[in-house]
C-alpha cells in the first residue's frame, strides 16, 4: 500500500491511543478535519491491508432496534498493523497535513 500524507497522519493517530476504538467523527474531530469522506476511504484502505479493523454499532444502544439505530462504524489498529504503522507514522511528519 502506498503510504500517503493521510495514512501516515491516521497511523499516528492510532499509534497514540493503542487500544481504542474511535469512529469516524471522533477521529476527524481530533485531527481538525472536515472531508469524513476522503477519512472513510482511508481508513477502509488501512483495513483492507490489514491494519485496522472495524464493527458496526449502535451509536446509542438500547435506544431502537439494530436494525433502525443509528451505526457507526468503529476502528481500531490490529496487532498485525502496529509495525506498518509505525513505519508509515515516520513516512510523512507534516501534522498539516489536511485529509
Amino acid at each position: 500500500m502506498e503510504i500517503t500524507p493521510h495514512i501516515s497522519r491516521l497511523a499516528r493517530f492510532f499509534l497514540a491511543r493503542p487500544g481504542g476504538r474511535f469512529y469516524v467523527t471522533e477521529i476527524a474531530d481530533h485531527l481538525g478535519v472536515d472531508n469524513r469522506g476522503t477519512m472513510s476511504r482511508t481508513l477502509a484502505r488501512m483495513e483492507k491491508a490489514g491494519w485496522l479493523a472495524s464493527s458496526l454499532q449502535s451509536s446509542t444502544p438500547g435506544a431502537a432496534p439494530p436494525d433502525r439505530a443509528a451505526r457507526r462504524r468503529y476502528y481500531w489498529l490490529v496487532p498485525a498493523g502496529v509495525e506498518p504503522a509505525r513505519a508509515a507514522a515516520t513516512v510523512h511528519s507534516d501534522d498539516n497535513v489536511v485529509i
